[in-house]
């Protein structure tokens, strides 16, 4: 057995463990531990009741008695679409983590290029993203700057600014190309036209409406999230903490960028509103940003706090919130970390009495006060700020792009 102070269930144990809980985690429970009643599903509970509170829901001895428990966690994961290519080691992977988290739900973010660079594997791709949309999950539109996108908008192509700096060549756009332009660079006229037509490609699709939007590179503006209500979504999920994904970015203009939009975005802040009456929309921050960007132990460092913000909050009956950002295209390659991420959280709120609930928006009483937000015209690249001050800028490869390929979203080597 994994030793996490006492014994709990094996990474490769937590399918059979999930399979029997609902609201908990871990099948094997430290022996002396006090459940939350609550945390255990009705046939958990029942299986405990008449086995006089000896046999775990795998037949395993423990000790159980009720004590109420002393907070909730909602737990929004967010799968992001990028319209790069639907793999099928990828879509194993979220399959395999859906099915041992089952009791987690999915704010799934698609971008519409599945559907436009290749009608004859429309159907395919459409059947694969619908599978692995299961009920209580919702849908939102992810905003890329995919030139199939703008063709279909009816919008000039822009090659360049890029996220990483370099502009893209011809040669990277024979199929398809304009995932790292960041979309806030476009006229306002222009990004409405790709909104309108990115909401219209998932509804025709038969994905429905989508009620949230996402841009790509948490790169937002103010013009965005106007089109974004106006085609009747109300959350963003744009926002970030900075401190967390500057490690992997420094060098290059997308930490400058998401830096002048979210400086004032912690891991702690809350969900927000933006604006006022019928052109607000709920800002819910990455909380714990994209697990493509961080170390394991940068967000395991993370769940303690969160915990005790759960508590604190708990103790006035506020629902916390925590966002996790994962990818489709990579969700490969990092599947072992989540997987060891969600064990420990679960894990952690076990010992603690907290109960992990699965959510895909936050409810009204997440909200918090709107933190002070940045001056900077998001309209506006600025010349990215190197963190470590080198006395001569780096020279940047370019990213590794192969059509059809899976880039990953580590960021070219920095010589």
């Amino acid at each position: 057995m994994m030793q996490l102070g006492k014994q709990f269930c094996r990474l490769s144990l937590m399918t059979a463990c999930l399979s029997q809980t609902s609201l908990s985690y871990a099948s094997e429970m430290p022996k002396d531990a006090s459940v939350p009643g609550q945390l255990l599903q009705a046939q958990s509970a029942n299986q405990l009741a008449q086995s006089g509170g000896r046999a775990g829901v795998n037949g395993s001895p423990i000790r159980y008695r009720k004590s109420k428990p002393v907070g909730s966690l909602h737990l929004i994961l967010s799968l992001a679409w990028e319209g790069r290519d639907l793999r099928p080691e990828n879509l194993s992977a979220i399959d395999s983590l859906r099915k041992r988290f089952a009791h987690l739900k999915v704010m799934h973010f698609i971008s519409p290029a599945y559907f436009l660079r290749d009608t004859n594997q429309r159907d395919t791709a459409v059947q694969a993203i619908k599978q692995r949309i299961l009920p209580g999950d919702s849908v939102g539109l992810l905003l890329n700057g995919w030139k199939s996108i703008t063709m279909g908008a009816g919008v000039d192509f822009r090659a360049d600014p890029t996220f990483w700096g370099s502009p893209l060549r011809d040669i990277d756009c024979e199929k398809d190309c304009g995932l790292e332009v960041p979309v806030h660079v476009y006229p306002g006229l222009d990004v409405a036209k790709m909104i309108q037509f990115g909401a219209k490609t998932l509804e025709l699709h038969g994905l429905g409406r989508p009620v949230a939007i996402q841009s790509s590179g948490w790169v937002t503006s103010p013009q965005i999230l106007e089109s974004a209500v106006g085609e009747g979504m109300r959350y963003d999920f744009s926002a970030v903490p900075t401190a967390l994904i500057q490690g992997r970015t420094r060098y290059f203009p997308l930490l400058s960028w998401v830096t002048d939009l979210w400086g004032h975005i912690v891991p702690m802040t809350e969900p927000y509103t933006i604006g006022h009456g019928p052109n607000a929309i709920i800002e819910v921050p990455q909380t714990l940003a994209a697990i493509d960007y961080l170390a394991e132990q940068d967000i395991t460092a993370m769940i303690k706090p969160w915990l005790a913000l759960a508590v604190q909050r708990g103790k006035s009956e506020r629902q916390t919130t925590v966002t996790l950002g994962l990818y489709q295209e990579t969700s490969d390659i990092m599947r072992a970390m989540a997987q060891k991420i969600l064990h420990n959280l679960h894990v952690a709120a076990f010992r603690e009495k907290i109960i992990i609930k699965g959510s895909t928006l936050p409810s009204p009483d997440a909200l918090g006060e709107a933190p002070l937000v940045s001056t900077a015209n998001p309209d506006t690249p600025t010349p990215v700020a190197h963190a470590t001050n080198p006395t001569t800028p780096p020279t940047v490869e370019p990213p590794i792009r192969k059509p059809g390929g899976n880039m990953l979203r580590e960021p070219p080597k920095v010589h």
